[in-house]
């Protein structure tokens, strides 16, 4: 079995030891020219943009501030959503966290966009109220986990039981803080409900009780409920349960992005060689 190493930072990024990247199930999106359009919208509806746009007589000038005002509006949106997440579950932990936190998000110029935004706080109070009206029992947090069959790799948010599900059967909760939830989420929780294994990690100690490297060890995903998943979306302060099929042709297409993405993004098909190297020593994990 390929050997796999994991990096994060204000997200999740895996790959194999021999350098290749995973995909995480939160990229599968089989719609980009959705993004496009809201890009756009983002320019036309932005009156600074647009005039500072005007200004600009050469086409392909113009094209390229134009992508990249879309870009940063989109790259906001992202971030506004992790912030919102990290705030959340600082909240449900009982833990103290500050919108913007510098030590937490090092590019000074999004820290100070983040610490002026009122809405992320708002929403993330709300979502956290939310799980204890829904009255949500967490059985795993912030996990990872990975699929060893069609190699992918990302980290859910939550797996709980919840009354809302209609049974106690272990199901999985992905946050969102979006204005609509889209068909194409339920790619990506597709995705997180055929995973495989979890990775637990296991602190080892020596036979005189000194501190040995941690390990990581497989875990069990077989009882997590494949056929459905629910998004927790909250917008506006307001939070709904949104659940969402995940077997059958989504699936099927959830593995045709996959091996799409080993065909053509990757040197290496999935099950082709691995060379293992050594994992760097900072800031990894041998998982």
């Amino acid at each position: 079995m390929p050997e796999i190493m994991g990096r994060t930072y204000r997200g999740h990024t895996y790959w194999l030891l021999d350098g290749r990247k995973m995909p995480s199930p939160s990229k599968i999106k089989f719609n980009p020219f959705d993004n496009r359009r809201w890009m756009a919208e983002q320019i036309v509806n932005g009156i600074d943009a647009s005039e500072f746009l005007a200004t600009i007589t050469d086409r392909q000038q113009w094209r390229s501030e134009a992508v990249k005002l879309g870009e940063k509006a989109l790259g906001y949106a992202a971030e506004r959503g992790r912030e919102c997440h990290r705030i959340m579950e600082a909240l449900v932990n009982g833990q103290p966290a500050s919108v913007g936190d510098p030590q937490v998000v090092t590019d000074p110029v999004l820290s100070a966009r983040l610490r002026v935004d009122p809405t992320i706080e708002r929403d993330a109070q709300c979502a956290a109220k939310a799980l204890e009206a829904f009255r949500v029992q967490p059985i795993m947090t912030e996990q990872p986990v990975i699929n060893t069959t069609w190699w992918y790799s990302g980290s859910c948010d939550l797996v709980a039981t919840c009354p809302v599900f209609g049974d106690d059967q272990p199901t999985i909760v992905d946050y969102k803080f979006t204005k609509s939830v889209s068909d194409e989420y339920a790619l990506q929780q597709s995705a997180y409900n055929h995973v495989t294994n979890t990775l637990v990690r296991v602190q080892n100690r020596g036979p005189r009780g000194g501190t040995l490297p941690d390990t990581w060890e497989f875990g069990d995903m077989s009882d997590v409920r494949q056929d459905r998943a629910y998004i927790l979306n909250t917008t506006d302060g307001y939070s709904s349960m949104v659940p969402m099929t995940t077997d059958g042709e989504v699936w099927k297409a959830v593995q045709a992005w996959v091996v799409a993405y080993w065909a053509f993004l990757d040197t290496n098909p999935v099950g082709g060689p691995v060379q293992p190297v050594d994992s760097p020593a900072d800031e990894s994990a041998p998982f």
